[in-house]
């Protein structure tokens, strides 16, 4: 399945922002596009396996948790760009 490896590096970008360049504000935005990835490969999942699709949900939620204390993590410590 073609997609796994997508969902796996989309993953992995996340962190990467996240933690080696220390710039949350970029891994904020990468998590909407890893959301956005779970939730379309659910989608596509649910013809053809149902049982598939609803075990993603979990991950879904679990992103989305990921995403609000990644939010968090952007606005109480702002500002990322600026040099000290």
């Amino acid at each position: 399945m073609v997609s796994q490896p997508r969902e796996i590096g989309v993953a992995a970008a996340s962190s990467f922002f996240f933690y080696t360049p220390r710039r949350p504000g970029w891994a904020l935005a990468e998590v909407a596009t890893q959301w956005l990835s779970v939730l379309a490969f659910g989608v596509f999942q649910a013809p053809v396996r149902r049982l598939a699709a609803f075990c993603l949900a979990p991950y879904l939620v679990w992103v989305t948790f990921a995403a609000y204390l990644n939010c968090r993590v952007v606005k109480l410590n702002a500002p990322f760009g600026r040099a000290s």
